[in-house]
């Protein structure tokens, strides 16, 4: 219990910046969900901070090739132009900073086509491993002029080296324009 308050404690008391001034639409990732890695089970914890933050955990350390993914559903109107993606987020080291050993890594953007054929928008292999509050943008495979024709899902795969580090989600935004 000790590491559970000592962890929220310290979240709280890290405010997140706003997103980038581009335009775009704002997604809160409370409704986020944990997608099953390669066991079929779920190796991270997701809870929703009273300031609305999601919060990325796991009592065990969760690898690269456990293929841990958080998803967020973007509800975006039908021919809406995108430019990119952008992830509010902060990694926190209660044990003390050691980045590469948590991180947030291929923000990723899939679309849902009108035949049921799913496919990837946007993919970027960045290590997001910040200990301060960050906004990252990407338009990495981005097609030029590219138009939603169909349901959205931002997914960020997930790595927790140390049990006691806590990944925070402020928000996801999608840039339009």
């Amino acid at each position: 219990m000790k590491k559970t308050a000592k962890k929220s404690v310290q979240m709280k008391s890290i405010p997140l910046p706003p997103l980038a001034p581009k335009p775009g639409i704002f997604y809160s990732p409370v409704n986020a969900f944990a997608a099953p890695g390669l066991q079929g089970r779920n190796a991270i914890t997701l809870a929703n901070s009273s300031a609305g933050i999601l919060e990325v955990t796991a009592h065990d350390p969760v690898h690269f090739d456990s293929l841990q993914w958080v998803a967020i559903a973007l509800p975006v109107a039908l021919g809406t132009p995108i430019k990119g993606l952008s992830v509010c987020y902060q990694i926190v080291y209660p044990g003390g900073i050691r980045p590469g050993r948590t991180y947030i890594v291929n923000p990723s953007l899939l679309e849902l086509s009108p035949r049921g054929v799913s496919s990837n928008l946007l993919s970027d292999n960045m290590q997001l491993n910040a200990s301060l509050p960050t906004t990252y943008t990407t338009s990495a495979g981005l097609a030029a002029n590219k138009t939603v024709v169909g349901p959205l899902t931002c997914l960020l795969q997930i790595v927790i080296g140390d049990p006691q580090d806590v990944i925070l989600i402020n928000g996801i935004k999608l840039v339009t324009g």
